[in-house]
């Protein structure tokens, strides 16, 4: 198993890891513990790490695609859906709903487009999308992106060119 898979089933909380990586996605769901970024951010930088193995249909893992797909479904379910345990009982404010609900979509977005073999721009476009526009407290946990971030905004077809300079402009701010 490779380390990516075994971070990824750890954050869909198909597995448990020790030593020096985060609480899992799933575990800072319930109990709710507040949106935890580090956390996100590690997830997601082990899915791009599979972004090969992703888009190459002899290549694919069964479990990395279900350890994906549980992250989606956990953050569904426990904390966007109308009556998710999170929402019902009033745990979560606007903002960390709202959070949640980005980092499903850029779940969701980077797995349906590795999967239809699309462009690596096109797989972080959600990302992307939430870097420029959501309430990301940590922008430097991102950073992992640069490169993929450099070669779209060198890009001039591609329509994410002012968000990946603009996320670029904010990676230089927090350093």
């Amino acid at each position: 198993m490779s380390s990516n898979l075994a971070v990824l089933q750890h954050h869909s909380g198909i597995t448990l890891l020790e030593n020096g990586v985060q609480p899992s996605l799933a575990e800072t769901l319930r109990p709710f513990k507040g949106c935890n970024e580090e956390s996100f951010a590690e997830f997601m930088q082990a899915a791009i790490s599979e972004y090969r193995n992703l888009s190459q249909p002899s290549a694919i893992d069964r479990d990395l695609i279900s350890s994906m797909i549980v992250m989606c479904q956990t953050l569904r379910l426990l904390g966007i859906a109308e009556l998710s345990p999170i929402r019902r009982n009033g745990l979560a404010t606007p903002e960390m709903l709202k959070r949640l609900e980005f980092w499903l979509e850029s779940i969701e977005s980077f797995l349906s487009h590795s999967l239809s073999k699309n462009s690596k721009s096109a797989c972080l476009s959600r990302l992307i999308s939430y870097l420029c526009h959501g309430s990301v407290e940590r922008p430097e946990l991102y950073a992992f992106l640069t490169e993929d971030l450099k070669e779209i905004a060198r890009d001039k077809h591609s329509e994410l060119v002012d968000e990946a300079n603009e996320i670029l402009s904010k990676f230089t701010k927090a350093t």
